[in-house]
């Protein structure tokens, strides 16, 4: 079985627990009725399913845009002093 045979049973599983018609039904006004966007849906789905897998929720995610913002703050700091280095060798 390949990853995207996986993934689709994994879609369709996720589908049948949580319809995204009883998820979002507030979106709509009471008159019409939820009638899903066949590929809206399944693209809703997917990132829903790809932040389960991935532990994506908001303290992971901050934490994570935190930890890259120090650790390009330490290569950018490294950079320059390699730079300054560079020009002061005698060339």
């Amino acid at each position: 079985m390949s990853f995207a045979e996986e993934f689709e049973m994994l879609i369709l599983e996720v589908n049948n627990l949580m319809p995204l018609g009883e998820i979002l039904p507030d979106l709509l006004p009471l008159d019409q009725k939820w009638k899903p966007i066949g590929e809206l849906h399944v693209q809703c789905l997917m990132l829903i399913i790809l932040r389960m897998l991935f532990g994506l929720d908001d303290v992971t995610e901050k934490f994570q845009s935190k930890y890259a913002r120090v650790l390009n703050s330490v290569i950018d700091k490294a950079e320059k002093a390699y730079a300054r280095k560079q020009r002061r060798r005698p060339g």
